[in-house]
């Protein structure tokens, strides 16, 4: 039998494509509560600022609670800072930032970390040690919820932030109900 150097690349891009695939985890949703937000022209405009996002699917608006509901992309990379900046961009502010990420197979918090592709996540809070399926994290810092809120967790952030100064990802603090 003589080796087939195509079918051998084809054969190893499968498996890769495979089990890749296997262990996909992605952000599917995010719910912004918005400030600022008293007509229906803000509300647009914000709506309009976010939909430019490349990996934003879709966002539906909510006048009277002052929320963002936004869909991602399939298989795109989400950034809640660049989401979170567009708000900003359009002349308000965000209250709160609520996110369901996806977990296709089940996945251990170790140490408060949990490393996702090329994004680190540092669980503050959560009453479980084990993510699976849908799971939704409130995100804290400076931009994402009020300073009155933010003074809760501060000593816990500055601890965090000396801890993780040597990754090379992205760190996002969440809490995990």
């Amino acid at each position: 039998m003589l080796f087939n150097p195509f079918k051998t690349v084809v054969v190893f891009s499968f498996f890769l494509f495979v089990f890749s695939e296997a262990s996909f985890a992605q952000f599917t949703s995010a719910v912004l509560g918005v400030d600022g937000l008293t007509c229906s022209a803000c509300s647009y405009g914000t709506e309009r600022s976010i939909r430019k996002l490349y990996f934003v699917q879709d966002v539906k608006m909510e006048l009277n609670k002052n929320t963002a509901t936004i869909t991602f992309k399939k298989d795109k990379d989400v950034s809640i800072d660049a989401l979170v900046k567009k708000v900003y961009d359009a002349g308000f502010s965000v209250r709160f930032v609520e996110a369901v990420y996806h977990f296709d197979q089940p996945v251990t918090i170790s140490n408060n970390l949990l490393k996702e592709q090329a994004t680190t996540f540092y669980v503050l809070k959560t009453n479980t040690l084990s993510l699976s399926g849908d799971v939704t994290m409130h995100f804290i810092s400076e931009k994402y919820i009020p300073k009155k809120e933010l003074v809760q967790w501060k000593n816990t952030l500055t601890t965090a932030h000396e801890q993780l100064k040597s990754l090379a990802t992205p760190v996002y603090f969440v809490s995990i109900p």
